[in-house]
């Protein structure tokens, strides 16, 4: 008899926004007996583990997963947060992630998978700053001078899965550093593409500078994904001599550069391109325009991750894999990932877009 985890089966249940009392009437059990089983006090019958599971919509395989939950302060998981969470919303930030990992974990048996650049881990102690971190990593993959085209293709091809979530508005994402030599960034769903490469560049930089948890972690990831965004000797040239007269000089160099206008504020201000005053100038302008915390009105291309649907593809047109194989991998039930990841059950190739959110 499979035997159930009680820390996934209470995982699940916050995930699902469900009591225990809810949890109990969709499975036909009481209250206190689902109480005890996510305490670990009552074993689980097949018969109750199937109930469970039908009413999360997942398969039991899912419940019985040992694999560890990380917590928001260990030392291989980062959140890019805009405001402190709650323990709730941590709880459940966490949750996403480790199913983002068990899913990607599942899907890649029996896929050789290498990344195609090396991710470096880059000590501080050893190197002069987080900006000379991110010019190593330009410098490793072989970036060309100039804005970075995407982003996305850098972090996938380093070995980084990325995978939408509906998160809270207060993160950003969140990325775990995972044994097994690629990791998992969750990025929430619906960010401008200037937020989210300015995202995932800071989530990179956790990744080649921190191995453990310091106050100012955050800092350095921000100061590595402005030089590896932007590097200082090439856009400073482009930032002297700004004055607030110029917003639409500054939308031409957000179009080119694909970041913020604020952003590019910031960034003037700390290569002394401008006074401290001059920016504070410039974020009264922006806020006064609603332009300080939305994006102007310039659509960037969106940059769409890849890697997981190639994975699919693989298995589906190599290995024969059916819709209910690629859930069983994923730990999915088979309706889910068909809508997870628009993969029609049958007719021609699949449809491979990512459409909905993980688990």
């Amino acid at each position: 008899m499979r035997s159930a985890n009680p820390r996934m089966i209470s995982l699940i249940r916050e995930l699902r926004r469900m009591t225990q009392a809810e949890l109990a009437e969709a499975a036909g059990i009481k209250q206190g007996y689902v109480s005890m089983i996510e305490s670990g006090v009552r074993t689980v019958s097949e018969d109750t583990l199937t109930a469970i599971a039908d009413a999360f919509d997942c398969p039991v395989d899912l419940l019985c997963q040992e694999a560890q939950i990380r917590g928001g302060e260990a030392q291989d998981l980062h959140f890019r947060r805009r405001k402190t969470l709650s323990i709730t919303e941590r709880r459940r930030v966490e949750g996403k992630l480790h199913l983002a990992y068990l899913t990607i974990r599942g899907m890649l048996q029996g896929i050789d998978y290498e990344p195609a650049l090396t991710l470096p881990t880059l000590n501080l102690d050893d190197v002069e700053s987080p900006v000379e971190a991110a010019r190593i990593v330009r410098r490793l993959w072989r970036i060309p001078t100039g804005p970075i085209y995407s982003v996305t293709a850098y972090l996938e091809a380093a070995g980084v899965f990325l995978v939408p979530c509906n998160a809270p508005n207060k993160v950003d994402a969140v990325t775990r550093r995972c044994d097994e030599g690629w990791h998992v960034t969750a990025f929430n769903r619906g960010m401008p593409t200037d937020r989210e490469r300015m995202t995932y560049s800071h989530e990179l930089g956790h990744l080649v500078l921190h191995t453990g948890y310091s106050p100012d972690t955050e800092v350095e990831a921000d100061q590595f994904a402005a030089e590896f965004l932007t590097p200082a000797d090439e856009i400073r040239p482009s930032l002297v001599g700004l004055t607030t007269r110029d917003l639409g000089r500054l939308i031409d160099l957000r179009l080119v550069w694909k970041v913020s206008v604020p952003f590019l504020v910031r960034r003037a201000a700390d290569l002394g391109a401008i006074s401290e005053r001059q920016q504070k100038s410039f974020y009264a302008m922006l806020n006064s325009r609603g332009l300080l915390y939305q994006t102007v009105d310039h659509r960037l291309p969106v940059e769409e991750p890849t890697q997981l649907r190639l994975i699919i593809d693989v298995h589906r047109t190599q290995h024969g894999y059916s819709l209910e194989d690629l859930a069983n991998a994923a730990l999915m039930t088979p309706p889910r990932f068909a809508k997870v990841f628009g993969v029609a059950r049958s007719g021609g190739g699949p449809n491979l877009r990512l459409v909905g959110e993980n688990q």
